[in-house]
């Protein structure tokens, strides 16, 4: 995470992923959004009196957590999602009424800023004074608590900070911001990190794909923005610039991708993935070939070209670049593999180009070899190995209400699963909580990420068409 220069501005990158954890974990997002304010001191350098909390921005611990805590009670049987690696830095902390600085404390580095609030969220969780597999020390005590004063009186009570001053404080944060708004969380996506070894069992942990340094171009580029907030985000558009340019603005009135990557690598951001653009229209004598896939709901990826004897071409640096920029916006806002586009799969455009008239031509990657880079990056297959099949069902999660919800609750019954009442699950194509506790539990048994996400690795699980 970057230095922040205004409160708002380090709020604005913190909510949404504080949000997706504590709909995962339990805790009110009001107190945790603000113990990361009052840690971080909103990521402000005039706010710090530790010039080194800036390391640990760097490296996303958002809640200043330590490397080693109640003996490894948790992360030495695979119940954290840390990266194992460590920074050190010099730390105040308050005993016996008076301030003194810790040397050379070993701090967690983070891949990404809502990596740090789960891992916080399981040492909340499974953090034991007994060993592995022991009583919690905070647990349920306060992942099931709903009122912040209470919450965080218990949090410090139990020891997790040493300074007196540290409930009332966060408590005036929230009271500044008005953060209990945030703390209904209906509708909200469960974050994906979740320890596989949540049974006890240690197991390798997939680690997500790092966020690439994207230039926020944002702000520039607000006025060409045809409907804020009118974008679903649930495909993703790979698109050409088709001059020999740069451009990593939008066009005239919103046409152009939300993202831009430049011949030499470099990403920048034009649009928010909520903001709809004219990326993917079919006009201009065009027609969509695409049932789904429309401006309202697709982010658009924007790739710097050259031409060369009346072909278009990318190079090998902007193909690299666009395969981690897409996987990691996938990652980030749940788009399966099976909705990464063409420009051209999506309308008879023959965008991008260098993909659809001469793949494989010189520096140019074949859609083929493009996508594979990306199922890489995710850690995922997309081509039928194997004892594996490609299945063409759409991803689907809580809230969603069709008929592949109905597919999967027809599935999860006949295996013998039961919702969190207890009962066989219903029929009725309403993803509920019911079906996503049966979903999640069928997950953990069978070695798969437990996100309550059916998508292209839980499909062929769940319909039978898996070796196990």
């Amino acid at each position: 995470m970057k230095v922040c220069t205004t409160e708002q501005e380090y709020l604005d990158q913190i909510i949404e992923p504080v949000r997706r954890c504590c709909k995962r974990y339990g805790y009110l997002p009001s107190v945790l959004i603000a113990q990361s304010c009052l840690e971080n001191g909103y990521g402000i350098r005039s706010y710090w009196d530790n010039p080194q909390i800036e390391a640990l921005m760097t490296y996303n611990n958002m809640v200043g957590i330590k490397s080693f805590l109640l003996n490894d009670s948790w992360t030495d049987v695979g119940l954290s999602v840390w990266p194992g690696e460590s920074l050190l830095k010099d730390t105040p902390e308050e005993h016996n009424g008076k301030m003194v600085i810790e040397p050379d404390s070993a701090f967690r580095k983070y891949n990404s800023i809502e990596q740090s609030f789960a891992d916080f969220l399981c040492f909340m969780t499974w953090g034991s004074n007994y060993g592995p597999g022991g009583e919690p020390k905070y647990g349920l005590k306060v992942l099931t608590c709903k009122d912040p004063s209470v919450l965080i009186s218990k949090v410090s009570k139990l020891g997790y900070a040493t300074g007196s001053t540290y409930p009332s404080s966060v408590l005036r944060i929230i009271k500044k911001h008005n953060l209990t708004q945030y703390d209904n969380l209906d509708g909200v996506t469960p974050t994906i990190y979740y320890p596989a070894a949540a049974g006890g069992k240690k197991e390798e942990i997939k680690m997500a794909v790092t966020k690439p340094v994207i230039i926020n171009r944002v702000t520039a580029n607000q006025h060409e923005v045809p409907a804020h907030n009118a974008n679903s985000h649930k495909y993703l558009a790979i698109h050409y610039l088709g001059v020999n340019g740069e451009n990593p603005d939008l066009y005239g009135g919103g046409y152009g991708g939300h993202f831009y990557v430049s011949k030499t690598g470099v990403c920048y951001q034009a649009a928010l993935v909520t903001d709809k653009l004219w990326h993917v229209g079919a006009s201009s004598g065009f027609r969509y070939i695409h049932p789904y896939a429309r401006n309202t709901n697709t982010i658009g990826i924007e790739c710097a070209t050259y031409s060369s004897n009346g072909k278009w071409y990318f190079t090998e640096a902007t193909q690299k670049a666009c395969a981690h920029l897409a996987a990691w916006i996938m990652q980030e806002y749940h788009i399966p593999l099976s909705n990464l586009l063409m420009h051209g799969e999506i309308t008879t455009k023959h965008c991008p180009s260098p993909y659809i008239d001469n793949p494989g031509d010189g520096p140019n990657w074949t859609w083929k070899k493009f996508k594979d880079t990306v199922a890489a990056y995710l850690g995922e297959g997309i081509q039928e190995e194997e004892g594996v099949y490609k299945v063409e069902f759409r991803q689907i999660h809580k809230g969603d209400n069709n008929e592949d919800v109905g597919t999967l609750q027809i599935c999860l019954r006949g295996r013998g699963r039961t919702g969190a009442d207890g009962q066989p699950i219903k029929v009725d194509r309403d993803f509920g909580e019911n079906t996503e506790f049966a979903l999640i539990q069928f997950q953990r048994d069978h070695g798969l990420k437990p996100d309550g996400w059916c998508g292209p690795l839980t499909w062929p699980v769940v319909l039978g068409k898996k070796k196990e």
